[in-house]
């Protein structure tokens, strides 16, 4: 009888983690098409005197950046979330010593879990680590782009009037 209540709060750990999963990864989903959309959009109006690829590579590298610290703050709280079911788990394990097969059994079980919330705990920071280092390397090539002029330029030529799109560096030279 004490496997079943193992077994039970094991799948419904897991269950609950699948869940939260799929959800935060659906929200996210929504979140950097709209994004990606936008940044298309704004690739497609041709707008005058900025460079568009550029944009673009920034607006990526965001929503890379998003995408980064969403999974893995995801992966750290349901890391979490399992750890203390586990944990959980472990005492009651504990609790039930009433014979000496029953107190071997419990006590094996109970190492078991313990050793699963351990993992799930350092596993799950670690990727959250990885993830907040992922999106700042992310972040700072975006800072970068937006800093330092871009060498690739947008000079698709105009539907409207067939000119070619002009740039910062094409305005500066204007004005000198």
């Amino acid at each position: 009888m004490l496997i079943d209540y193992f077994l039970v709060a094991r799948l419904v750990a897991v269950f609950l983690a699948a869940v939260l999963r799929v959800a935060v990864a659906f929200l996210v989903g929504d979140v950097l098409v709209a994004v990606r959309l936008v940044a298309v959009r704004l690739v497609a109006a041709d707008f005058v005197a900025v460079d568009l690829a550029g944009a673009f590579l920034v607006v990526d590298l965001l929503a890379d950046a998003l995408l980064a610290v969403a999974f893995f703050a995801d992966a750290f709280f349901a890391g979490a979330f399992l750890a203390v079911v586990r944990f959980a788990a472990a005492l009651v394990a504990l609790a039930f010593l009433a014979t000496d097969f029953t107190a071997f059994l419990a006590t094996v079980l109970a190492g078991a879990f313990l050793a699963g919330a351990f993992f799930a705990v350092v596993f799950r920071a670690g990727a959250f680590v990885a993830g907040a280092f992922f999106a700042t390397v992310f972040l700072a090539a975006a800072t970068c782009c937006l800093l330092v002029e871009s060498p690739i330029r947008c000079r698709a030529s105009s539907v409207m009037d067939g000119r070619p799109v002009a740039t910062t560096h094409d305005l500066g030279n204007i004005e000198a």
